[in-house]
Order: C-alpha cells, then structure tokens, then sequence
C-alpha cells in the first residue's frame, strides 16, 4: 500500500468518525439565524452551544464599515 493510499484510509475514517459525533447533535438544537451575544448572556451562550462562531462589530470601528453589508 502507497503512503497516498494509507493517508486516503486515515481521512476516510476520521471523517466517518466527525460525521458520526455531528450527528449525535440535532440541527434544531443550534438557532437558524444569529444571536446577538452581549456581557451578560455570552457565557451561556457558550454553555449551551459549546461551539459557536463569534463575529466582533462596533459602530466606532472603521474596518468593521468596510466589511460590513451593504
């Protein structure tokens, strides 16, 4: 077997491995559209979610217009 071959093998059993662990978890118990995380609810956010994809913004911050949506 090439070392090509055996690294195939590696990936194609983590990755049935992630999909297997993702999908003890519903998609219904993530939201479906974001939430606005503030000092007082963002440890629980975390609690709960445990993985989350946090977007940083403020008005004052230049770089933050620029990238922001039209």
């Amino acid at each position: 077997m090439s070392e090509d071959d055996e690294l195939e093998k590696i990936k194609l059993r983590k990755l049935k491995e992630l999909m297997k662990r993702s999908g003890e978890r519903k998609a219904q118990d993530f939201p479906d559209k974001p939430i606005e995380a503030n000092e007082k609810n963002f440890d629980e956010l975390i609690r709960k979610y445990g993985l989350v994809v946090v977007d940083f913004w403020a008005e004052w911050c230049g770089p933050c217009w620029m990238i922001a949506p039209i």
